[in-house]
């Protein structure tokens, strides 16, 4: 898990920002299967303190949810 946000996050700061995350949108589609379509709704379901960036410990929530 911690490989697939490290990927995402191309600053290297542990935080995702949307863009970072817009940028590895199409890898979530193709490779993780991950619906999409509202790219922003999705940004925020993973940033849950609404702070803007998604750290890690919200990543991994979602991802094994």
């Amino acid at each position: 898990m911690w490989q697939i946000f490290d990927e995402i996050d191309s600053s290297g700061d542990r935080r995702i920002s949307f863009m970072e995350f817009k940028m590895f949108e199409n890898t979530l589609k193709k490779d993780y299967k991950i619906d999409c379509s509202n790219i922003r709704d999705l940004f925020d379901s993973i940033d849950t303190d609404q702070a803007g960036m998604i750290l890690f410990d919200e990543f991994a929530a979602w991802a094994v949810d």
